[in-house]
């Protein structure tokens, strides 16, 4: 729904999703946080960037860091969601600082070389770019870019592999 640019439809579901989970699960269970994260995303389409923050910092960043320790994957991508939020809100100096962070936790557990970590860097260059020092934020847009780059070669060479087999 979000694809298809139907917020409404989107926040409704997630929203019923949430309720659900939350009175067949623990309310500190990450199934919870999951679908919170999902609510933020469309929150954040919707142009409700505030409430997406809070629902990111008082719940899905508690629940995921309280189950899963600071340093989990899920963390790392509850704080780049909760980056964009700050974002939209036009704070682009917390965005900052929490990308970074995101970014710091995912080249951890995954290396230098994920799509999630390449649209994290979009997201960094983009917040750094806003806090002012565009050359900086070009930078990680552009080491996003070469990512994406070479996860597509690596995929076609996968795949002509696949074919000799």
């Amino acid at each position: 729904l979000r694809a298809q640019e139907r917020t409404q439809d989107a926040e409704r579901m997630y929203r019923r999703a949430l309720e659900i989970k939350e009175e067949a699960y623990d309310v500190q269970d990450p199934r919870v946080a999951a679908t919170i994260n999902n609510l933020a995303l469309v929150l954040i389409d919707a142009k409700q960037a505030a409430e997406a923050e809070r629902l990111l910092r008082r719940r899905s960043l508690a629940i995921y860091e309280g189950v899963y320790g600071p340093n989990h994957r899920y963390v790392a991508r509850t704080r780049a969601i909760l980056g964009q939020a700050l974002l939209h809100l036009n704070r682009p100096d917390d965005a900052v600082a929490q990308l970074r962070r995101a970014v710091a936790i995912e080249e951890g557990a995954y290396g230098r070389a994920s799509a999630i970590l390449a649209g994290m860097y979009d997201h960094l260059g983009t917040a750094i770019s806003e806090s002012g020092d565009a050359k900086e934020g070009r930078r990680y847009v552009a080491r996003a870019q070469e990512i994406r780059r070479l996860l597509e070669a690596r995929r076609k060479e996968a795949a002509r592999v696949n074919e000799e087999g």
